[in-house]
């Protein structure tokens, strides 16, 4: 082999043993989240009144259900004649705590606080299921007849409950008129009857 062949193989070696190796380019994978968790369908309430013709002087019941979940009861008397003034309202209304779950506050509703009647709300519960509602006119002014909404109360369905109906029931109600002078005043109750209703759940 000549001299400058030779030359020539041993600078091409070390050409080769001196270069650096190819790092190899990586093509990073598409950035995936995972689905999303649907929220949970909240359950569709429906309520039937017990009587769709209540009786005069009697109080009834009536529901606001366009909140999916929720449910908003309304008391209301209904029909009180004109020589019936209802001074004080009494009633306690039962229900399935393990359907239903009271909510807090309540909504006043305009019957007794007619002629700017500063009447006195009191709701509150006696137990599991049961709902006090109290409301007082003043001693001083009449009482009020003719119909309207008393007070509501909105609750909403117990988790997991699905596909039942439950009933709502009145108990301990009375319209009572205040008679006598201040000191001996006499209560009569001018209430006839009342009426609840059923809620169904899907």
């Amino acid at each position: 082999m000549s001299t400058r062949l030779a030359s020539a193989v041993v600078v091409s070696l070390l050409a080769c043993a001196c270069s650096s190796p190819t790092t190899p380019t990586l093509t990073p994978l598409p950035v995936t989240n995972p689905p999303a968790t649907p929220a949970p369908v909240k359950p569709t309430l429906t309520f039937t009144p017990e009587s769709s013709t209540p009786v005069a002087n009697s109080y009834t019941l009536s529901a606001d259900t366009t909140t999916a979940g929720e449910i908003t009861l309304t008391m209301n008397a209904n029909a009180f004649a004109s020589t019936r003034h209802v001074a004080k309202v009494r009633a306690t209304l039962l229900y399935d705590p393990d359907v239903l779950v009271e909510d807090s506050g309540y909504i006043q509703g305009d019957w007794m606080k007619q002629n700017n009647a500063l009447a006195v709300f009191t709701i509150g519960t006696y137990g599991a299921g049961q709902l006090g509602l109290w409301v007082d006119r003043p001693d001083s002014l009449p009482g009020v007849n003719g119909s309207g909404a008393i007070v509501s109360k909105r609750f909403t369905v117990a988790r997991g409950v699905r596909n039942r109906t439950t009933p709502v029931q009145w108990t301990d109600t009375h319209a009572f008129n205040v008679g006598g002078l201040s000191g001996t005043q006499s209560l009569t109750d001018l209430l006839v009857r009342d009426y609840a209703g059923m809620i169904t759940i899907q």
